[in-house]
């Protein structure tokens, strides 16, 4: 980091031995939980490192970096070429969203997936709107996705919702969504949970 101009301080450098320290007592039974001081409720063994990585989806395929040689050497090939850029920022804030698509837009890039994850369950109303008004500035294709992670009781919200299901994975286009924004649409988290589509379905596939 520091050969790429970043000054790092000395709390920086304890950070990242940490980090290192907690990912090498760790290894692959690392989990959520994991030297952690407040651990998340959940069975322990719920999400490990492994399983992650050995997870296959419902035609029994492994999607993971690690699935394949070729799958580690792509993801490789973007490290050593510093193409993985963590950002950090606000996603209702001014910035960070909106710069992403400036950059994009500059480069007349488009956005593949969106990883969302659950962050709409920490937004409020208000901050939801600023979120999902920073998305327009993204440019998109037919093909751009976001990723949804629905957590617990929301997810019975889905028309395809099934007992069992908890924590459900979930996509949704992108140019969709931004159209409806850009007319004035106002979408509740839970209309947008009501319309997301069985991402099975859309593969083609059948439960």
């Amino acid at each position: 980091m520091s050969k790429h101009g970043y000054q790092l301080s000395g709390e920086d450098f304890t950070t990242i031995e940490k980090v290192y320290q907690v990912f090498s007592r760790g290894g692959p039974g690392i989990n959520y939980a994991f030297a952690s001081p407040s651990p998340p409720g959940g069975p322990p063994a719920e999400a490990t490192y492994s399983r992650l990585m050995n997870t296959t989806d419902i035609t029994g395929r492994n999607s993971s970096f690690l699935a394949t040689e070729e799958n580690y050497l792509y993801v490789r090939e973007m490290q050593r070429k510093n193409l993985i850029v963590p950002l950090v920022g606000d996603f209702a804030g001014p910035a960070v969203i909106r710069n992403v698509g400036n950059y994009l837009n500059e480069r007349k890039a488009t956005v593949g997936v969106f990883y969302i994850s659950n962050v709409e369950t920490y937004l409020s109303d208000p901050q939801k709107l600023t979120f999902y008004t920073n998305v327009t500035s993204l440019p998109v294709d037919s093909s751009s996705m976001f990723i949804r992670h629905i957590l617990g009781n929301p997810a019975r919200g889905l028309t395809w919702w099934m007992p069992g299901m908890t924590n459900v994975s979930t996509v949704a286009p992108m140019s969709e969504f931004i159209s409806q924004i850009k007319s004035g649409r106002r979408p509740t988290f839970q209309e947008i949970v009501r319309e997301t589509k069985d991402p099975v379905i859309l593969g083609g596939l059948s439960r």
